[in-house]
């Protein structure tokens, strides 16, 4: 009787850390998809964006966004991420170039900047993530000359969505 509960006690644990291994294993394989919602730190800034992996640690990503306050901000961004490693903890490094503009003055703002953060899965397709970065910004203000800014604390947290 002891040998049967002994077996059966093993075969629950082995269930068990079967199962608790599944539900970890985190999404960033070839060909996952994601959608995630993200806020900056300035302006009241948010962007929705899609994810799409080439590899387990390399993705694509590609959005919209916008931002709420005295005016009224619309862009688009697209850019790439190399994560360090493909943990349910994974550091990464990326790129994003984009483009925004004012409806109610009419300014047109470029940008492009460098980030490292973190993405951390909380469930197998479900993460939250963290970044902070780098951007040089080019704004043509209507009536009035260029200007060109290099940003030193772009960073932000996100949402993600994977399917």
């Amino acid at each position: 009787m002891k040998r049967i509960c002994l077996i059966g006690l093993v075969v629950a644990m082995a269930t068990l850390v079967t199962a608790g291994n599944a539900i970890s294993a985190n999404s960033l394989t070839k060909g996952a998809k994601a959608v995630s919602f993200s806020t900056l730190s300035d302006d009241n800034d948010f962007l929705i964006k899609g994810k799409y992996n080439l590899q387990p640690d390399l993705s694509i990503l590609g959005g919209i966004g916008f931002s709420v306050g005295d005016d009224t901000n619309i862009g688009l961004v697209v850019g790439a991420r190399k994560y360090l490693q493909t943990a349910d903890f994974a550091p990464f490094v990326g790129a994003n170039i984009g483009y925004l503009t004012s409806n109610d003055t009419d300014n047109k703002h470029f940008f492009t900047n460098v980030e490292v953060g973190v993405e951390y899965f909380v469930a197998s397709q479900i993460s939250v993530e963290a970044a902070v970065g780098l951007a040089v910004e080019y704004e043509k203000i209507k009536g009035l000359s260029s200007t060109t800014n290099l940003t030193t604390a772009k960073s932000g947290l996100g949402f993600n969505i994977y399917f």
